[in-house]
């Protein structure tokens, strides 16, 4: 890299690396290389209990870690509205 583009050594250490998935295959690749894992909004309780946390779990067995080296957020969307307001969205064309 040419020095103008060189930013030199980060004081911080490197930035994390989170995977974002719905699959349990890319569920459980980011459990074995990703720092952390952002979990698909349409995931009900269930579906992170049975089927997200047992597939990160693989893949930090596999890269000889443990549970406590990884972070993971639950990522959510909220819709707000007024009946007013969503009365009117409804009667667009």
């Amino acid at each position: 890299m040419i020095p103008a583009f060189n930013p030199g050594p980060n004081p911080y250490g490197p930035p994390p690396i989170w995977l974002g998935g719905f699959g349990p295959r890319m569920i459980e690749a980011a459990g074995e290389v990703a720092d952390g894992f952002i979990a698909h909004p349409f995931n009900s309780r269930k579906s992170l209990l049975e089927n997200v946390l047992p597939a990160l779990q693989r893949g930090l067995v596999t890269s000889g870690r443990a549970r406590r080296d990884f972070r993971i957020v639950c990522a959510t969307i909220v819709v707000t509205a007024t009946m007013r307001a969503s009365s009117r969205a409804s009667s667009s064309p």
